[in-house]
């Protein structure tokens, strides 16, 4: 019966410890949330960024000599920022949504060599998927006013529009 029992202990000592759902959820986070994935993600907006701090600079009657050195420290200085919050609002949500079972098995998953796979791939995925939300949203754009249309005025009298109303939406989509 004692060998028996120093059997079992052993055996169970064999078995790998599961971590606790923050842990899983902090290491998850720190896997979908790191610089590498969104540093891709912050450069394709950068533009739009710098636009928008230029703008705001230039009302405030600032000029930079080098504008580039700012923006180059900004960033930098704004990656970090970003990340940080980000994970831990990421390992947070995490942890509300999945089940210890589930971020457990996640956490295999991202320690894995697929799940390795997946987060070295993810800033060539974000990237991508930009350009195409981008493609996307420009066909759409296009496509969409003769939906509109054809649902307005299948719908304009139960949405109470008069035909005055709706000749300019119609102007306004063509």
């Amino acid at each position: 019966m004692k060998h028996m029992i120093v059997g079992i202990l052993l055996s169970l000592g064999a078995l790998p410890l599961a971590a606790d759902p923050k842990t899983d959820a902090d290491y998850i986070a720190s896997q979908v949330a790191s610089v590498e994935v969104f540093d891709s993600a912050i450069k394709a907006q950068a533009p739009i960024m710098k636009s928008a701090i230029e703008n705001d600079l230039r009302k405030k009657g600032i000029k930079l000599s080098d504008i580039d050195v700012f923006f180059d420290i900004f960033f930098d200085e704004f990656l970090e920022l970003f990340v940080e919050k980000m994970q831990a609002r990421t390992a947070q949500l995490y942890v509300d949504i999945f089940s210890p079972q589930e971020l457990s098995d996640l956490a295999a998953f991202y320690k894995s060599e697929s799940g390795q796979a997946l987060i070295g791939k993810t800033p060539t995925i974000i990237q991508a998927s930009t350009e195409i939300g981008q493609i996307a949203g420009m066909e759409t754009g296009v496509e969409v006013n003769a939906r509109v249309m054809e649902r307005l005025e299948a719908e304009g009298e139960s949405m109470g529009m008069d035909q005055s109303v709706m000749d300019k939406i119609r102007d306004a989509l063509r």
